[in-house]
């Protein structure tokens, strides 16, 4: 029984090893501010260090304010923290359509379906 408790229980911090990915879209932490006033940004470029492990992203940050709408910046990427969704390639989606016609349009009109491709 003591076994059992301490797997359920008694589990350490969960880390994900999964690095970020150019296009993607995250949360930029920022220390004494609630996690839903975080900023949401998206990752333009990886930098890496000499052993080649991920340490530092290029993000594009969007603002309220009018005068710098668009601000670019280097960040941490333990300070980033990933959308659960993935920035999906524009490769990966397939766009199908076929002509539908309506009685009641003059002209038809195409009925397009996006289908995400996946492999599995």
């Amino acid at each position: 029984m003591r076994e059992r408790w301490t797997k359920n229980h008694r589990q350490g911090k969960h880390v994900t090893l999964r690095e970020p990915e150019v296009e993607e879209i995250v949360l930029m932490g920022e220390k004494n501010v609630p996690r839903q006033k975080w900023k949401l940004a998206r990752i333009i470029e990886l930098i890496s260090n000499k052993k080649g492990s991920v340490t530092d992203a290029k993000i594009k940050l969007v603002r309220s304010d009018l005068e710098k709408p668009v601000q670019y910046s280097k960040q941490s990427t333990s300070q980033l923290f990933p959308m659960e969704l993935r920035a999906v390639q524009s490769s990966q989606v397939n766009v199908q359509c076929r002509n539908k016609a309506d009685p009641n349009l003059e002209q038809e009109r195409p009925d397009c379906v996006a289908v995400m491709v996946t492999e599995w």
